[in-house]
């Protein structure tokens, strides 16, 4: 992966890009274990990242949500460690480097958590509520407001995550209301495909308790929060805005 992506950005911002991206999995890796799930070894493929298979399923929303919590923010920690270098080193070059990798991998860990195509952000927000997407879209909504106006440009990605998650929200709410009128939506083909026997997917669902479902909306949209703050202030660092 450092030598496809050193031909088009260089190779030490390859090599720091390809190691914040293993830093990532291996908070997926932590966090599985945590769980108690058997995982593989990070498999990295060049222009799409790199995945952990878990060579078990969760039994939980709450424990998937768990597995894909760990990778964003091990890798927001990574970004902000290679941020805090940035400001200690005295090397003009070294720092706009620094910047320019903690900024990508803001952006990249920020991707992962738009709720849609089973990213890490689909996984975490499996135990919400459909309420909870209200107050978080429009906090969102508020935040991309507010950046507009740091950035003098909309970031589209505001947008993205505020619309699928008012999209997923709305689904949540309608499997809801079916199930309690007695009647059974039709499974997704990824659900098809992920459970092709017809059992039950997540033995152990009944055990996630109200607090962890709080829990994971809180964590969701702190997380959120706080890329998007770093991912404005690492913009108006980068040294080809100064």
């Amino acid at each position: 992966s450092i030598l496809i992506y050193a031909q088009f950005f260089g190779w030490r911002l390859a090599a720091g890009l390809v190691v914040l991206i293993l830093v990532h999995e291996l908070g997926h890796g932590v966090a599985a274990r945590c769980m108690q799930l058997k995982v593989s070894a990070p498999i990295f493929i060049p222009f799409f990242g790199a995945v952990i298979l878990l060579r078990e399923q969760p039994r939980s929303t709450w424990m998937d949500a768990v597995v894909g919590y760990g990778g964003p923010l091990a890798g927001t920690l990574g970004g902000l460690t290679v941020l805090g270098w940035s400001m200690l080193t005295t090397d003009p070059g070294s720092r706009d480097l620094c910047v320019v990798i903690a900024w990508l991998t803001f952006l990249i860990n920020f991707f992962n958590l738009m709720p849609v195509f089973g990213l890490d952000g689909d996984r975490i927000s499996e135990p919400f509520r459909p309420w909870y997407w209200l107050p978080g879209c429009v906090c969102l909504a508020a935040l991309g407001i507010y950046f507009t106006e740091e950035l003098g440009h909309w970031h589209p990605l505001f947008l993205f995550i505020a619309i699928l998650g008012g999209i997923k929200g709305w689904r949540m709410w309608r499997k809801e209301s079916l199930r309690a009128e007695g009647k059974l939506a039709a499974p997704r083909l990824v659900d098809r495909l992920a459970n092709p026997d017809g059992k039950r997917a997540r033995p152990e669902e009944h055990t996630v308790q109200p607090w962890q479902r709080r829990a994971a909306a809180y964590a969701y949209f702190g997380l959120i929060a706080l890329l998007s703050v770093l991912i404005v202030h690492t913009e108006l660092m980068r040294p080809d805005l100064q």
